[in-house]
């Protein structure tokens, strides 16, 4: 997934809170503090769910509540095609501010922590 997502290069992301797993994600390497996080928005996990596009590590996106059901990868099919296949509360991912401004410089990412 490592690879896949280097080459996306998002400049935001939606973070869940993880389980520690004994020898996987238990590292310095690997443990991360949430609170330095600048640009950090509290969600539920219905609202997560339900508003928010989520992208497995074939990059198919889970429908809804209901994470056993999911779209084709959107490298085969396409967004558009994938998002016309799941379900999705738009209303709850606009609220959430799922579509933002796309054109803010560098500059403005690092000084959020948000990198790139």
């Amino acid at each position: 997934m490592l690879q896949r997502v280097t080459e996306l290069d998002p400049f935001r992301w939606t973070c869940s809170q993880v389980l520690k797993v004994e020898g996987e994600n238990d590292t310095g390497n690997t443990l991360r503090d949430a609170r330095e996080i600048t640009s950090f928005v509290p969600e539920s996990h219905r609202s997560m769910a339900e508003g928010c596009l989520l992208l497995d590590e074939n990059l198919r996106f889970n429908s809804g509540t209901n994470k056993n059901i999911t779209s084709s990868s959107i490298l085969e099919v396409g967004v558009n095609k994938t998002l016309r296949t799941i379900h999705w509360q738009q209303d709850a991912f606009y609220k959430c501010g799922g579509v933002y401004e796309w054109t803010k410089n560098e500059a403005w990412h690092w000084q959020r922590g948000l990198g790139r």
